[in-house]
């Protein structure tokens, strides 16, 4: 009967030990459930609320001229996010809140109706609740349940602040829809021809009034004859920076006269990577060596740690002269036998 007592209490025990593994185990795995993901963790009891986020692909708008024939369609893309909230298996409860913003990485879209201003790049965002009508920076367009985002660059708006996501027994799904829309005015909107928009939806249960992107305000050059080290200066933003890229190209442009161009043309050279904020260029991406008393046009941005893309930035830097070594004078000592220079 005592082995029988021993028995029982040895299994037991192995029963509450393989509870404490699983439970911890759990809570382990619960933690990793990768990016987009946050879970509330109770790893002593393996009792756990979990938010998780899906997001559909990022929205990019590109005009081209065939976009602008009269009566043509409106040009639209929408980005989906969800936020899932799954309570635990404990108290069958679970509520949480989180933010969303709206990040506008590029933009170089114009108003083409001079003092008009007709709207010609639109956001629609519809939540759980319906379409949003305010957003805090962006100018309501009332009839169309939506926001006028022609102008905005390099920007991010709050869409839901501080959102309750609650959920009993089963998990709770709440789904926004952003949709931009590049609008066909009937008008000559040639200007705006190659043109492009890039945003994407961040969502957070991070408590942050707004996502501020990081900004290159400047690059500082160290440089001689045929080399040039560029060294990006910038302005933080909400997180920190996690790479820098740079690229070069040979001009004939002057410093007091660089040309602007649009997203798509800066984006068009072969930016080179660097894990600080300066990279160092001897040659073009021809393999042709920098040339002395040359200008190049330097370009750089930076990614955020969440992704995210600053503005590029760009400067013309000219090369040093190259100066050969010259003899100023020559001074000498003789004697009967030797000259001494």
């Amino acid at each position: 009967m005592k082995e029988k007592k021993n028995l029982t209490l040895i299994i037991v025990t192995i029963a509450v030990v393989l509870a404490a593994i699983a439970g911890a185990t759990f809570a382990y795995f619960t933690a990793q459930l990768g990016a987009g993901t946050e879970a509330d963790i109770n790893a002593s009891s393996g009792i756990t609320d979990s938010l998780m986020f899906e997001k559909s692909g990022d929205i990019v708008i590109t005009a081209n001229q065939d976009d602008f024939y009269e009566d043509a369609p409106d040009k639209s893309q929408t980005e989906t996010v969800k936020a899932i909230l799954t309570p635990n298996d404990a108290t069958k409860h679970a509520s949480r809140t989180y933010n969303v913003f709206f990040i506008v990485d590029d933009n170089d879209f114009i108003y083409t109706t001079g003092d008009a201003k007709e709207p010609e790049i639109i956001m629609q965002v519809k939540g759980p609740d319906g379409f949003v009508q305010n957003i805090q920076g962006l100018t309501p367009l009332e009839d169309k349940n939506a926001f006028d985002i022609t102008t905005k660059r390099q920007m991010a708006f709050k869409i839901a602040e501080n959102y309750e996501i609650e959920a009993t027994d089963t998990p709770t799904t709440q789904t926004w829809e952003i949709t931009v829309t590049l609008v066909n005015l009937d008008t000559i909107q040639n200007e705006n021809g190659g043109k492009t928009l890039k945003g994407r939806v961040y969502i957070t249960t991070e408590d942050i009034d707004t996502y501020k992107l990081i900004n290159v305000n400047s690059i500082t050059p160290e440089k001689d004859w045929h080399s040039i080290t560029a060294v990006a200066n910038i302005d933080p933003g909400t997180v920190d920076a996690d790479k820098y890229y740079f690229a070069i190209e040979k001009t004939n442009e002057e410093p007091a006269n660089i040309k602007l161009m649009t997203i798509a043309e800066s984006l068009n050279y072969t930016y080179h990577e660097s894990p600080t904020n300066s990279y160092t260029f001897n040659e073009l991406d021809d393999g042709s060596e920098l040339e002395p008393n040359q200008n190049y046009k330097i370009y750089s941005y930076v990614i955020d740690k969440e992704g995210y893309r600053s503005n590029i930035y760009s400067e013309i830097i000219k090369t040093d002269e190259y100066k050969p070594v010259e003899i100023g004078n020559v001074s000498y000592e003789t004697t009967w036998h030797s000259i001494k220079i």
